[in-house]
């Protein structure tokens, strides 16, 4: 019994140590990582891109911004083209992807 924990217990650590290489948020907190899919796909149905266009409508040229759940800075990344933008999430890996977008991204801590 004690191999097949040893064998079972190394194998996971094989999935969970590929699964971090590809998607890292997976490990760290897996609600996290379905809210992640969840983004992914919203931000790949053909609707959003209407909803983004409005939603930055109503967001003046040259105003600070506070982008509370910044996710990975995708649509943070469009405001800061014509405003100064500061990006917030419960995420650090959310807040480091949106930092390599160029984003001033902070961790929000509880």
């Amino acid at each position: 019994m004690a191999i097949l924990k040893d064998k079972v217990a190394t194998l996971l650590e094989v999935i969970s140590g590929a699964r971090v290489r590809v998607a890292p948020s997976f490990f760290a907190k897996p609600e996290q990582w379905f809210w992640e899919r969840k983004i992914e796909v919203m931000h790949n149905h053909p609707g959003y891109a209407q909803f983004s266009a409005v939603l930055r409508d109503h967001i003046p040229d040259g105003i600070r911004v506070l982008d509370v759940g910044c996710n990975r800075g995708l649509e943070t990344a469009i405001i800061a083209k014509t405003n100064s933008v500061v990006g917030v999430d419960l995420y650090a890996n959310f807040v480091k992807a949106a930092n390599r977008r160029g984003i001033d991204a902070v961790l929000f801590q509880i």
